[in-house]
């Protein structure tokens, strides 16, 4: 019997989402939810420059990222440059994941409410790389970030794309 692919659990009804809007309702709440998050751009080199971003937050159509300042001079000079930006969000447990994209994304200060929402998803977040093996200890130190070197990498998506491994992975969302 040949598999059959369940329908992409990323694209919502289209009566929900406006039209051009990337961030559907499904999409937000799979960002928002204590996942891993990458934030890629490039540099001046043109080389590609990562950072870790502890949590998403939402915002009708716009992104905000939140992310330590300390390490991440080169992710802010590549915002600051104007660079594109893309970010990976991925689920430990089940791997499954997606890329939003942006043309550009600004670094920001964090907006009222969004240490306590990088709380909340780090806490769920520890709680997943405990599940898969790591100690508490390990899994809490790199859940952890100073409150005060916290900025936000600000963006609307104009893009997302099904990144869980296989057959999907790349496909326009």
């Amino acid at each position: 019997m040949p598999h059959r692919y369940k329908p992409n659990p990323f694209a919502g009804p289209a009566s929900h989402t406006p039209p051009g809007r990337v961030v559907t309702p499904e999409i937000a709440a799979f960002c928002t939810s204590g996942v891993s998050i990458v934030i890629g751009t490039l540099g001046p080199d043109r080389r590609a420059v990562t950072g870790r971003a502890l949590a998403c937050v939402t915002d009708g159509p716009a992104v905000r990222l939140l992310f330590d300042t300390d390490g991440n001079d080169a992710l802010m000079a590549a915002m600051a440059a104007s660079a594109p930006i893309a970010a990976t969000f991925s689920e430990p447990l089940t791997h499954r994941s997606l890329q939003l994209k942006a043309a550009r994304g600004e670094s920001v200060p964090p907006a009222p409410g969004d240490l306590e929402e990088m709380a909340r998803q780090s806490r769920h977040f520890t709680a997943v790389l405990e599940t898969i093996g790591y100690s508490h200890a390990f899994a809490a130190a790199y859940c952890r970030l100073d409150p005060a070197q916290v900025r936000a990498c600000a963006f609307v998506p104009t893009a997302a794309f099904e990144q869980t491994p296989g057959p999907a992975a790349g496909r326009a969302l």
